[in-house]
């Protein structure tokens, strides 16, 4: 990608003109962007639904550069064709899971997948936040567990396809940050913390979601990571979550290549807190 188009953004409309860039169509795995918060929840929907495009267009009023939609198998065709239930049949519901459901990007995300049909597990640490996020909705799974605790995990994952045989997407979305400090003032407990949800509990949890779409019938599905620009641009005093940002990034580029051959796409959605309209 050139200098210039590393340092701009783009309008929503320049969107279908950015997509038919040679250096978009050369990096197949992905592209992400500065979203800010507003409409995320309704991107991440769109995202999962293959319609990139409207989602852009209808809720975003920057973007960075581009994102992801999927990856290509050594066939020509991408991942993302029919791995988001396609071959399930029509009266077959899908499912998702978002971790950090409790509130925030994931409460907002949770919520609108249900509205529109989706079985949805919800993940984080404390149930009583889990179970507001589902307003008692059928179709709500509150699931509370700790990403940073292996057994937690695989616990969740297994109550999951035990209620409902199988996972098509995961919301790898919970992550905390730290105040901004030069290097030498950050306690080394709090990157412990921070390193343990950023990059732990996003593997663990990538982890068995991968292990489950792999083996499951049909096989495939997709996983989203929440990244942050903060991987291209770091602010002053971030090094702690902008080197877990980094983390994030080499695992979507990584299972994006790893899920070709098992039909499971890996994407990962960036956006810069603060800076929403």
């Amino acid at each position: 990608m050139s200098e210039e188009n590393q340092n701009k953004n783009y309008s929503a409309d320049s969107i279908q003109a950015l997509e038919g860039m040679e250096h978009v169509r050369m990096r197949p795995s992905m592209y992400i962007g500065d979203v800010g918060t507003r409409g995320l929840h309704h991107l991440v929907y769109e995202v999962v639904d293959n319609s990139i495009d409207e989602a852009l267009a209808g809720h975003c009023d920057e973007i960075s550069v581009i994102i992801n939609e999927g990856s290509r198998r050594r066939d020509g065709r991408s991942v993302a064709d029919g791995v988001m239930g396609a071959d399930l049949g029509d009266n077959t519901m899908k499912t998702i899971m978002i971790t950090g459901a409790g509130s925030g990007i994931g409460r907002a995300t949770a919520r609108h997948f249900l509205e529109n049909g989706w079985r949805v597990a919800l993940v984080g640490r404390r149930a009583e936040t889990l179970t507001e996020t589902a307003q008692g909705h059928e179709n709500a799974l509150v699931l509370p567990f700790d990403v940073t605790v292996p057994s937690e995990v695989n616990a969740g994952f297994a109550t999951l396809r035990d209620t409902w045989g199988r996972l098509d997407v995961l919301f790898n979305n919970a992550g905390v940050g730290v105040p901004a400090a030069h290097i030498d003032e950050i306690k080394v407990e709090d990157w412990l913390n921070l390193s343990n949800i950023n990059i732990t509990g996003m593997f663990l949890c990538a982890r068995a979601a991968y292990g489950m779409m792999r083996h499951q019938s049909p096989q495939g599905g997709r996983i989203i990571n929440n990244g942050s620009i903060s991987a291209h641009a770091p602010r002053v005093g971030s090094v702690p979550y902008t080197m877990s940002k980094h983390a994030v990034t080499g695992l979507t580029k990584t299972l994006s290549l790893d899920g070709r051959q098992f039909n499971i796409a890996c994407g990962q959605i960036d956006i810069e807190l603060g800076r929403a309209s």
